[in-house]
């Protein structure tokens, strides 16, 4: 039996070459993966046509949950297949296929960045939790909390990759925060209850394996007044039904799941979450994103 892995905080203590992930490890896939939400077997459901060889996307025929039944496993995703290098990939890759729909959407895609979506995120911090530590989970670099991070609060992070952790520590560390490397539910597991004033889950939910369980221990480290605020792509959108496999929510293989504003909010209420804000305007459907704030039910 193998000793169980020890807790990374990165930065804390001088890392040792056995601490480190091996990013040279070969590529491969998990077993065929249940439905995240209500955890039915699909092993004979039809593939849909969203699939890019060999990632398989399909609907649940239970419950109508859409996602990537052949993840690839967690491990590859700390490095070989992380996300700064799978977008970079990607943006290459829809620059050939379609390149001016590639340069429109790329400067629109900015556009919301700079100027929409973190203003809202700002706000939303501001009306709706109170100042204290707030934890970014998929924190990436740590430039979206760090430029969104109103007064009195300490960011804290959770990320995958090893090189964005530890960009993300060195801004966090200036402000009273740490950065852990790995998992989110695991190191979600190892925080205390009720910590945290708010928990930041922005594109993060479309890429874990186990949303649900995600969204559980994100209420359990939160503060009694505390909330959890989501930003995820709109499966349900007019541009996804519109543009089919060339929407941008696909990415292939980070976005092992799919949200509809109804499968959003029946994953909020399984995990024994309550539904603080999520109108119109949230989920708008000529948006590509959805923007919903939970908190703990009493």
């Amino acid at each position: 039996m193998q000793p169980p892995v020890p807790k990374h905080v990165v930065g804390e203590t001088v890392s040792r070459a056995d601490d480190r992930v091996n990013c040279s490890s070969s590529m491969a896939t998990s077993s065929v993966r249940p439905c995240p939400l209500c955890k039915h077997r699909n092993d004979e459901s039809p593939t849909s046509p969203l699939s890019r060889d060999p990632w398989v996307i399909k609907a649940c025929e239970n419950c109508g949950f859409v996602y990537l039944v052949n993840p690839p496993d967690v491990t590859e995703l700390e490095c070989e297949l992380a996300w700064e290098k799978t977008s970079v990939d990607e943006t290459a890759r829809r620059r050939t296929a379609t390149p001016i729909a590639a340069v429109f959407g790329a400067q629109v895609a900015r556009f919301r960045r700079q100027v929409l979506a973190r203003r809202k995120l700002k706000s939303l911090l501001q009306r709706l939790a109170s100042p204290g530590p707030v934890l970014d989970v998929g924190c990436g670099w740590g430039h979206t909390l760090e430029e969104n991070l109103p007064d009195g609060f300490t960011p804290w992070g959770i990320e995958l990759s090893v090189n964005l952790a530890e960009q993300a520590r060195q801004r966090f560390s200036r402000l009273g925060g740490q950065v852990f490397q790995g998992d989110a539910v695991t190191h979600l597991r190892e925080q205390s209850p009720g910590f945290f004033h708010a928990v930041t889950l922005i594109a993060i939910l479309e890429h874990v394996l186990d949303p649900v369980e995600l969204l559980h221990e994100a209420g359990r480290v939160l503060s009694s007044q505390g909330v959890v605020v989501i930003k995820v792509p709109n499966f349900a959108s007019v541009n996804r039904r519109i543009r089919g496999r060339r929407w941008c929510g696909l990415r292939f293989p980070d976005h092992v799941n799919y949200f509809t504003p109804d499968s959003l909010v029946r994953s909020a209420k399984k995990a024994g979450l309550h539904i603080t804000r999520f109108g119109l305007f949230d989920r708008q459907p000529t948006s590509d994103n959805m923007w919903c704030v939970l908190s703990r039910t009493s």
